[in-house]
């Protein structure tokens, strides 16, 4: 769509407000006029998502796999989480997710990953961090957690299989 962003605000994450749907638009988007509407930027939007189902079957499995629970923090706005969750069906496999628009931390916050293990109830060592940014995984393992930098299905289950998680396919 050729959307151009304004200069960049402050990156840090503590204390910076979580802006919702139309708030974000506003001002990241449409800041100035554009040549489309807000509803076609959105159905835009969310044509660009597609299922990665060799990842959902993993995580389906994991679920429940020697009493594993499977909880989700994303950095995604609450319209898009909701949509993909939706979409996807991954309400079934997951037993809930972390969003900044509901804790007003965002990853790499640490808050964010501990406001999980609270919900949880997990402790650190008993938890594993999937993530495709090593930066973040770092975080989490800076934490106490099992942390795995997700570059691929097969890599994924290997490390996965070396903490003993191997459920069936």
């Amino acid at each position: 769509m050729g959307v151009e962003t304004p200069e960049p605000v402050a990156s840090s994450t503590r204390f910076r407000p979580i802006l919702g749907g139309d708030a974000y638009l506003t001002r990241v988007v449409f800041y100035k006029e554009r040549s489309f509407s807000r509803e076609q930027f959105r159905d835009f939007m969310f044509a660009q998502w597609q299922a990665h189902e060799d990842m959902i079957q993993l995580v389906r499995a994991l679920r429940g796999y020697r009493g594993l629970r499977v909880d989700v923090i994303s950095n995604e706005g609450r319209e898009l989480a909701e949509f993909r969750s939706r979409k996807f069906g991954v309400t079934e496999c997951i037993d809930f997710f972390i969003y900044p628009s509901f804790v007003h931390f965002r990853k790499p916050d640490e808050d964010i990953y501990r406001v999980a293990l609270d919900v949880s109830q997990t402790p650190p060592e008993l938890s594993v961090y999937v993530e495709d940014r090593a930066m973040l995984v770092d975080v989490a393992r800076g934490l106490g957690m099992h942390g795995i930098v997700h570059t691929g299905i097969e890599s994924t289950r290997k490390a996965l299989a070396e903490l003993g998680l191997t459920p069936a396919r």
